[in-house]
């Protein structure tokens, strides 16, 4: 039983970054952003409100990971920013039903289909995910 401890402690340290707490702060500044990942590759910055505005979350990713927005984020997201990289932003969780792809950009208000429909998102640092 003693050997199952660090093993639970090991796979809680794996997944404790995919949960994140969203500040109910409405202004944009580095106090009410929730930084969560901690990778080499691209920034991704995620808001529930246009305009940065809202719940944000910001990521630094890794490489080909697929990160999953948790239920304060999910299918909430009207504002984007991509920084270092591309970012491949899907429909549903598993990062395989896209919707749009963006490199090194913004987007201060997603309209139409885009807006509020996000779920999940892959980066990497030098090329766009091969989804679309």
């Amino acid at each position: 039983m003693q050997f199952l401890f660090p093993i639970l402690l090991t796979l809680l340290a794996l997944i404790a970054p995919v949960f994140s707490v969203p500040h109910n702060n409405h202004k944009r500044s580095p106090k009410n952003i929730k930084k969560a990942g901690g990778g080499p590759g691209p920034k991704v910055l995620v808001c529930t409100d246009e305009n940065f505005k809202g719940d944000c979350e910001e990521n630094v990713m890794n490489d080909g990971l697929c990160w999953i927005l948790n239920g304060a984020y999910k299918r909430k997201v009207s504002s984007f920013k991509v920084e270092k990289g591309c970012c491949q932003f899907y429909m549903d969780e598993v990062c395989n039903r896209p919707l749009f792809s963006a490199m090194n950009r913004e987007d201060a208000t997603l309209k139409g289909e885009h807006n509020d429909r996000i779920r999940s998102y892959n980066c990497d640092s030098n090329k766009c995910p091969n989804k679309l």
